[in-house]
């Protein structure tokens, strides 16, 4: 969500004293005594510099910013998969993920075929029916109204 390349992202620990907890070291950086906490082990440079660019230029109001706006897109999409009869939201999103199902987790399958029809392109998760929506800063409300139109007409087909 925050406009670094694919590996730069991370996680931030609140309240710091869980970094001592996750933390490890690692004994041939930095002559030892320091704590590391990625989670995926060695990383190519470029992504790591990307991200400090990013951070930099953005600065850490920036960063809330566009978490502020992909959340609020986020829920504006929650909003209008619940007005649609015949699919759902599986949990109310605390990230700027949802999880789309049918009432009764039948026909997702044919739902994303159809929607792949239409050009969209959905995370499907065959063996728990849920299609998935990872909303980005690019993903805007006119999006989402776009989507939900077509969504709306194959459930209708689906389910009438």
């Amino acid at each position: 969500m925050g406009l670094a390349p694919i590996p730069s992202g991370g996680f931030l620990l609140k309240p710091s004293s869980l970094h001592e907890e996750f933390g490890y070291e690692i004994p041939y950086l930095a002559g030892g005594g320091f704590k590391h906490f990625n989670i995926l082990g060695t990383r190519i440079g470029a992504s790591t510099i990307a991200f400090w660019a990013l951070w930099n230029y953005l600065g850490k109001e920036g960063y809330k910013n566009i978490v502020k706006e992909c959340m609020e897109v986020t829920s504006y999409f929650m909003k209008r998969i619940n007005e649609i009869p015949g699919i759902k939201v599986v949990v109310k999103p605390i990230m700027n993920i949802i999880g789309i199902t049918t009432e009764n987790g039948e026909k997702v399958e044919i739902i994303d075929e159809e929607l792949r029809k239409k050009k969209w392109k959905m995370g499907l998760f065959n063996n728990l029916k849920i299609l998935r929506a990872v909303i980005m800063p690019h993903v805007k409300k006119e999006h989402i109204d776009k989507f939900c139109i077509d969504l709306e007409l194959i459930t209708k087909k689906l389910f009438n």
